[in-house]
């Protein structure tokens, strides 16, 4: 069984990235729960979402993760 380190955290929400500002945000009551925008889904009419606005491309870019796992 291989090793797994853990060397930090971090966030991506619909509140938008990086732990701090999630926080921020939401001592703030901020809120990013609304009727999806990109979701396709045949619940998207009918219940609320947190959507990351992001395109998958962007979100890889974020994170540093390889285009292959697109």
């Amino acid at each position: 069984m291989e090793k797994v380190f853990i060397t930090g955290c971090g966030i991506i929400s619909g509140l938008g990235h990086g732990v701090e500002n999630n926080i921020k945000k939401l001592k703030n009551g901020k809120s990013s729960i609304r009727k999806a925008k990109n979701l396709v889904s045949k619940y998207a009419e009918e219940l609320p979402f947190s959507e990351v606005e992001m395109s998958t491309l962007n979100l890889l870019e974020l994170t540093e993760t390889p285009k292959e796992y697109a």
